[in-house]
């Protein structure tokens, strides 16, 4: 084979996932058990030159209405948005429309919140692991109240147990799977690269498990799932699971009120 051809097959190999979309690495929502809060908002094809490094910003349209805007902007200082924007009606998110820009500029952004109540303990491997380095404990307590897990592994301590702004709610975020072999670990570190994880969504002052949100996994960081996971405002959990931001998982707290 010439060197010519063994070109062409390597820029095949690389740039054909790219522009079709056809890539392994993926995070699937399975399902919801439980309360019927949650729903998975599609965007379709907005943004499918994406990878996990971008982030959503939310922002509450203009006065006088009810939606919610999304774009996505990139990870530089100052941040710079992408061309597409969409809106949609939390109480209706099936519904998405293209946001003009006029609406975006006159909309106010909402910060998301990611406080964690996860206290471990643990320190961050230096070299080859075997097993996850997190602390095998069943269970976390706040406020005096357990709260279990669901999954083997706990997220990691900054993204364990996400608390709302008002404190009524508790989202606990923890995996199964296995770490990958000794000789893929400098390329992808400790982190298991596929298996299941569990968004367990308790109400603090009962303890009481309202939601589970279960997906799968696979060719892609243990971390990429659980980072984006965020409060938007004090009734909304968001769970931001598509590595190309095509899609993401709104749950209403505010019907359990």
């Amino acid at each position: 084979m010439t060197c010519r051809v063994r070109l062409c097959w390597f820029l095949l190999a690389v740039w054909l996932p790219a522009l079709t979309g056809c890539y392994k690495s993926d995070i699937r929502i399975s399902g919801f058990d439980g309360e019927d809060v949650c729903s998975v908002v599609s965007l379709g094809h907005g943004w499918r030159e994406l990878s996990t490094a971008y982030h959503y910003e939310f922002r509450r349209a203009a006065q006088g209405s009810t939606e919610l805007l999304v774009g996505v902007k990139e990870p530089v200082v100052p941040p710079v948005y992408f061309a597409k924007k969409f809106a949609f009606n939390p109480s209706n998110p099936a519904r998405v429309r293209p946001a003009t820009d006029l609406e975006w500029e006159k909309a106010t952004p909402i910060e998301l919140s990611q406080k964690s109540v996860a206290k471990f303990n643990y320190r961050l491997p230096t070299g080859v692991v075997t097993e996850d380095p997190l602390p095998r404990v069943p269970e976390i307590e706040y406020v005096g109240k357990r709260f279990p897990k669901r999954g083997e592994f706990w997220a990691r301590a900054d993204f364990g147990a996400i608390l709302s702004p008002d404190g009524r709610w508790l989202a606990i975020q923890t995996y199964d799977g296995k770490p990958p072999p000794p000789e893929h670990q400098a390329a992808r570190g400790y982190l298991p690269g596929e298996g299941r994880f569990f968004v367990d969504l308790y109400e603090v002052a009962t303890a009481r498990k309202r939601v589970t949100i279960r997906g799968e996994f696979e060719d892609i960081s243990a971390s990429e799932v659980w980072q984006d996971t965020a409060w938007l405002m004090e009734r909304y959990l968001v769970l931001q699971f598509h590595i190309r931001k095509e899609a993401f998982v709104l749950c209403d707290m505010g019907k359990l009120r």
